[in-house]
């Protein structure tokens, strides 16, 4: 959804934002005006009976007094806390000792909190400050200048910023011309993220060059790049966003419909088509993200081939090559960590097996029948609605056999579940994103074991043949299962299909689905009169009976040749 950009509240922004109080300059002064000894108490002999009282302060006193002046480490609160307790008077009378002497311009009286007595107790300067250790100069300096000044706290001019004020107001003229800018989320971003990205035409130095060419624009609000740099950074978490690819495709066409249509009921009409389609999307994850106590949710696809060998030779981009195939089943919901223990991979190269609707429904198969289900009554199986591998009739007969056959008893339902297209994001895809991370880091991939060994680091390897067999489901279903053209349902316009026991024992009923949310349908059998679905008995596909073509051999061997030579 597309919004106006604003300072970032929560303290990130492009940069770091600089902490002060942790620099060393700053350490060393706090160090400087924090106590350096325990206070010493008076022993100036002044009686009880005299204008000072320093014989009548206790010890208490004495350590209250001390802490509560070096609460603060900083020079202007200890500063204004001694004005409280010395009292600068100017002398009535001026009688200097001798001519080289000065006559006193400032004279000071220094008191003390007694907390035993409730008052304020007056006592001599040297008590003063052997209680607080410091010289009598700090004090008297202190003193000068609240006289001189008519009674005002004496400011610190050492160190801080005494620039920014001058820049305020062209400070606040560059962030409104920023927040006139629209904003957008992160298209590929896989969890909320308070980085907000501006068109990927733009730039720093483009904002502002445009920010100075403004029309009727004061003189003195331009600024230099690096201020307006620096605005931009410290005041906000914003980013160029990259050129978007694999966005869904109806969701573009609408904006642009929404975008150039003048008729403003036409218009109206296109935002709830779009709104309409974005939540049936919103619908979809959260089936994906959905935990119940006794629901088990399997999330699978098919990486990108994975080519064979993967060199840096120019001739790659021309060159036939082998493949290898990794089908990912991820068991957890989309907020499950995914770990080696609940991701595996199934991975086989091109001369073994076919990559079709078989070997993923024989992998779906396998991971069935070898998970602990104890306490689950309803499998959810994910996937995209690739219909040459996921969305078919031999992934339904595949489901059906296991469920009338092999599933605990406790187990009464598989729901099968399809995202609407170009919203497809599912757990596997972030397995996927890992594996390629690690492959484009390495130049030369010569074997299928090195990518085994990355793809390992995120999963559970299974290799097909071997751990897992391959099962002709399609060619056993076509004597039990009722052709698609012959459903109680239109196969292609459904996003879930119900699978539930059927009261006929080893049989049962499928539903399908258009919503996410809503079961409008009905429960019926598709298999043929006299069968059950636990009559499909599929056989085993032999290991390596794919062809593979001669011209890609060449290919093979010719790319090679050329990297390593005859």
């Amino acid at each position: 959804m597309e919004c106006l950009a604003s300072p970032s509240t929560s303290g990130k922004t492009r940069k770091r934002t600089a902490h002060p109080e942790n620099w060393k300059q700053n350490i060393a002064k706090r160090q400087r005006y924090s106590p350096k000894e325990s206070p010493n108490r008076p022993r100036c002999q002044h009686l009880r009976k005299g204008v000072y009282k320093c014989e009548s302060i206790t010890m208490r006193d004495v350590m209250n007094f001390h802490a509560a002046f070096y609460k603060y480490h900083n020079k202007e609160t200890q500063d204004a806390f001694l004005l409280k307790y010395c009292v600068p008077v100017i002398p009535k009378r001026k009688r200097p000792k001798n001519k080289k002497h000065h006559p006193k311009t400032i004279h000071t009286n220094y008191s003390i909190y007694s907390v035993s007595q409730k008052k304020k107790i007056t006592i001599c300067q040297k008590a003063f400050l052997g209680i607080l250790n410091i010289t009598k100069h700090r004090v008297q300096y202190i003193a000068k200048k609240f006289v001189e000044s008519g009674g005002q706290a004496v400011k610190e001019k050492r160190g801080g910023d005494h620039k920014s004020h001058l820049f305020t107001e062209k400070k606040n003229a560059v962030m409104l011309f920023i927040n006139m800018f629209h904003i957008d989320e992160a298209h590929y971003c896989r969890g909320h993220s308070e980085r907000r990205y501006l068109p990927a035409e733009l730039s720093i130095n483009k904002m502002w060059k445009m920010y100075n060419k403004q029309p009727n624009f004061e003189a003195n609000l331009k600024v230099k790049k690096g201020l307006f740099r620096k605005i931009f950074n410290n005041n906000y978490n914003l980013g160029f966003g990259s050129p978007r690819t694999d966005v869904c495709s109806t969701c573009i066409l609408l904006l642009e419909k929404i975008k150039r249509e003048s008729d403003e009921a036409q218009k109206q009409r296109l935002m709830v088509e779009h709104r309409v389609h974005k939540l049936k999307a919103k619908a979809f994850f959260n089936l994906v993200r959905e935990e119940r106590p006794n629901l088990k949710t399997f999330s699978f696809d098919c990486e990108k081939n994975l080519p064979l060998p993967k060199t840096p030779d120019q001739i790659t981009y021309y060159s036939r090559q082998l493949y290898l195939y990794n089908c990912t089943i991820v068991e957890g919901s989309s907020k499950t960590p995914l770990t080696t223990q609940n991701v595996f991979a199934y991975c086989w190269t091109e001369d073994q097996y076919a990559k079709g609707a078989n070997a993923i429904a024989s992998i779906v198969y396998h991971r069935l029948m070898n998970t602990n289900l104890t306490d689950i009554s309803t499998i959810r199986l994910i996937a995209d609605g690739c219909p040459g591998q996921n969305k078919n009739s031999i992934m339904i007969a595949m489901c059906s056999k296991w469920l009338s056959s092999s599933a605990p008893d406790h187990v009464q339902r598989i729901e099968i579940v399809f995202p609407i297209v170009g919203h497809s994001f599912i757990p596997p895809d972030r397995v996927f994103a890992h594996v390629e991370k690690d492959v484009r880091k390495l130049e030369c991939i010569l074997r299928p074991e090195d990518y085994l060994e990355i793809i390992g680091t995120y999963s559970t390897i299974v290799r097909m043949g071997s751990d897992c067999e391959v099962l002709n489901f399609k060619s056993g279903m076509s004597s039990v299962i009722k052709d698609v053209g012959s459903w109680h349902f239109q196969f292609k316009h459904c996003k879930r299909f119900l699978i539930q026991r059927s009261k006929e024992i080893g049989n049962v009923v499928i539903q399908g689905e258009v919503h996410y949310t809503n079961n409008l349908g009905v429960l019926k059998k598709i298999t043929r009169k006299n069968k059950k679905a636990s009559d499909l008995n599929p056989e085993v596909i032999t290991q390596n009976i794919v062809r593979i073509k001669p011209a890609k051999l060449v290919d093979v061997k010719k790319l090679l040749t050329t990297h390593f030579g005859n």
